[in-house]
């Protein structure tokens, strides 16, 4: 035992249960807390400061970096085995749960111009001298996974980032893509958005790569001289754009061994048209051949030419080889039992495959999750439990399709309703430190990280992760309002974004209605799904003291001791109602834009006794706290848990009832990016008025029996 260890066991005597307070002395205990368990927790709270270390997430970084491991791989399976192993060291009880999913890889993929010269375009990176990891021998070339095995050969039209206003652009330009390839830049949409547009449309291919203004020499120096893409780095990724997340063969039930699959030309969102990913150095061969119109406005690129629209001269050869099988890919699920509330759960997650190394996306977070597992490990071994049972869910497949995530999730679905307090998910812990702390996440979650990063220092500095997120909010704000006579807002807080589409989350936030939280520092970063995605880039670029690591594995640990260990789970309703108050305004605003009236009067009139009644429930529950009456504890508890399934809708969104929750949802074309209040977005965008009606009269009864259950939980303290 080392002495830091030995220390920290001194400094934990006589805890029996933990329940952690970020709160100092000089501060009332937080809320959820009684006095007692806020004091108690200030001293564990200490403890799980100390323990994550920059050199112990440096050392998992490094060998979960070694490999490229596309999951189902043996590479893939090899990371699952070195963090089970850990789970287990780490004092926790580990299992591997292997699923069986449609994982298709790649046999071949060729991309060339066919005229007016024949020039093969080359998916393959170039190994880089400072960097060693980029020459692993197994690095498969570029591809994108779902795409169908195919062969095209067809003109060229370029439409930009491929969103749905792009190809409608089209039409003033009196241009088609129909029997086209397409060529589209990475950014401002999921790339399977893309694919699903140019499909739609009747487009025979499509070409997706990073143009240098997003993501390149625009940017700033290129890689290995800095940290953005380089010239023939190409960006892999899948373009599964089903109505539903996880396998698509196997839609709203679990792929466990021997499940029934659905036959691939029966499952929904794989696209029928083949598409790949290119190199900017090879997007420029193919664009300075192409004549027709100058681009629209916004169109034009980074690329040392002007940018036209085509079709002609130039047409692509586009041959697609796909091996299309079932896979088996493996979850690391771990388990510390909680000591007061065993059947109430508190759930972090990460996912653990990548396209090639994955320094970043995800190892990061699968680091900062092993320290997570190690410092609260420490804590147990010194004799105390959680209250809640915490599990740690290390998924596999997400970069297919949150394969690992939402398997489990469909096949667990009833008892995670009943039991889980939160999930909170960190994919990829540290993206870009320049770009600092960024969070998504339901907002009855909020104020609990907020409280958290107040109490996490922020590396480098004096601050807290806090303060240093509160300045980038202000100055984004000065940023808005520098071009006009107001002043910026007085009131500006950080900023905690609806969840979207893309990660781990989507299960439980958009399925189960689990309230959840997703974090990172920084949400873009210039090697993304590249083969120099590695530990060099991470060590010279994105962390190299392994301080933002730590950090996160610290912030991590909180919120979880923080959720685990509280007397009365602290969910803030109060926020939330306003929250969705401002939402129903955003949306009547939009209505507008769109030419139609509309009027949300008594939904946000039910957001007014919703918020009153948060109020007095916040007061009540303080009340009990305080005067320790924890007879009604459990009860207050389970109601709790429920709240946020009250908004799971009747029927499922329309068009995707896999996506149940009425407040949030990816949006329709754009993946990761979110959409509030999700079925009315869709019945105003569609101008179907039916549905309107029927989303108005689903949102209307979860905000009243919001209320009664509110009431009623307040009623039992």
């Amino acid at each position: 035992m080392d002495d830091g260890l030995a220390m920290r066991k001194i400094v934990w005597v006589g805890l029996a249960v933990f329940g952690l307070s970020a709160a100092p002395a000089t501060r009332d205990s937080p809320p959820g807390f009684s006095p007692e368990s806020a004091k108690e927790q200030q001293r564990t709270e200490r403890a799980l400061q100390e323990i994550p270390q920059p050199l112990s997430a440096e050392a998992h970084l490094r060998v979960l970096t070694r490999d490229p491991h596309v999951a189902g791989t043996p590479a893939d399976y090899q990371t699952a085995q070195y963090v089970l192993q850990k789970f287990r060291d780490y004092g926790w009880d580990a299992e591997l749960v292997e699923y069986e999913a449609y994982l298709p890889y790649p046999r071949s993929v060729t991309v060339e111009l066919a005229e007016p010269t024949v020039l093969a375009l080359d998916l393959r990176e170039p190994a880089l001298d400072p960097d060693p990891d980029s020459s692993h021998p197994d690095v498969w070339p570029g591809w994108h996974a779902y795409s169908p095995s195919g062969e095209v050969t067809a003109p060229v039209i370029y439409v930009n980032y491929g969103r749905e206003e792009d190809f409608n652009r089209l039409r003033s330009l009196k241009l088609d893509v129909r029997g086209s390839i397409v060529l589209v830049r990475y950014g401002k949409n999921y790339r399977g958005s893309k694919v699903r547009l140019a499909e739609e449309r009747g487009a025979a291919g499509v070409l997706i790569y990073s143009d240098p203004e997003d993501d390149g020499y625009g940017q700033g120096e290129v890689y290995p001289r800095g940290a953005w893409l380089p010239e023939r780095g190409l960006q892999r990724g899948s373009i599964n754009s089903g109505n539903a997340s996880g396998d698509p063969t196997t839609p709203g039930w679990a792929s466990t061994k021997g499940a029934r699959h659905l036959p691939i030309a029966e499952a929904e969102g794989i696209p029928r048209i083949p598409s790949a990913p290119l190199s900017y150095s090879d997007a420029h061969k193919i664009l300075q051949r192409l004549q027709g119109p100058t681009v629209p406005k916004g169109w034009q690129g980074g690329l040392p030419l002007p940018y036209r629209v085509g079709p002609g001269p130039a047409r692509v050869h586009l041959k697609v080889d796909m091996d299309h099988q079932i896979r088996p890919l493996w979850n690391v699920m771990a388990r510390m039992t909680g000591a007061v509330y065993p059947d109430e759960w508190v759930l972090l997650g990460n996912h653990r495959d990548a396209w090639v190394h994955g320094a970043v996306d995800p190892s990061s977070g699968t680091a900062a999750l092993l320290e997570v597992a190690r410092a609260l490990g420490e804590i147990k071994s010194s004799g105390m439990q959680p209250k809640r049972t915490l599990v740690l869910g290390n998924w596999d497949g997400e970069e297919y399709a949150l394969i690992g995530s939402v398997e489990w999730v469909e096949e667990h679905a009833r008892e995670l309703s009943e039991k889980v307090v939160a999930y909170i998910n960190c994919d990829s812990a540290v993206v870009n430190i320049q770009q600092g702390f960024v969070a998504g996440g339901t907002s009855s979650l909020k104020r609990v990280l907020r409280e958290v990063t107040r109490e996490v220092r922020a590396p480098g500095t004096d601050e807290s992760v806090y303060d240093t997120w509160l300045e980038q909010a202000r100055k984004k704000a000065r940023q808005q309002h520098q071009d006009c006579d107001c002043p910026p807002p007085r009131d500006v807080e950080t900023e905690i974004s609806l969840l979207g589409g893309g990660s781990d989350f989507v299960g439980f936030a958009h399925h189960l209605a689990v309230p959840s939280l997703s974090v990172a520092f920084g949400d873009d970063y210039g090697v993304y799904h590249s083969v120099y995605d590695d530990f060099q880039w991470m060590k010279n670029f994105g962390d190299p003291t392994f301080e933002y690591h730590a950090t996160m594995a610290r912030i991590l640990a909180m919120l979880a001791a923080r959720l685990a260990g509280a007397d009365l789970i602290p969910y803030d309703f109060g926020t939330y109602a306003r929250d969705v108050r401002s939402h129903l305004t955003q949306l009547e605003k939009r209505a507008a834009e769109l030419g139609t009236r509309l009027v949300l009067r008594e939904e946000s009139r039910l957001t007014w006794k919703w918020e009153e009644e948060a109020r007095r429930f916040d007061d009540a529950r303080e009340r009990s706290l305080r005067h320790r009456r924890s007879k009604s504890w459990p009860a207050v508890n389970r109601a709790l848990i429920q709240m946020e399934r009250n908004f799971l809708s009747p029927t499922g969104l329309p068009g995707r009832a896999w996506f149940k929750h009425l407040l949030h949802a990816p949006g329709i074309y754009t993946g990761y990016g979110a959409w509030a209040l999700p079925g009315l977005r869709h019945a105003v965008e569609t101008k179907d008025g039916k549905a309107l009606a029927q989303e108005r009269a689903h949102l209307q009864a979860a905000l009243e029996k919001m209320i009664r259950d509110l009431r009623a939980a307040r009623k039992l303290l």
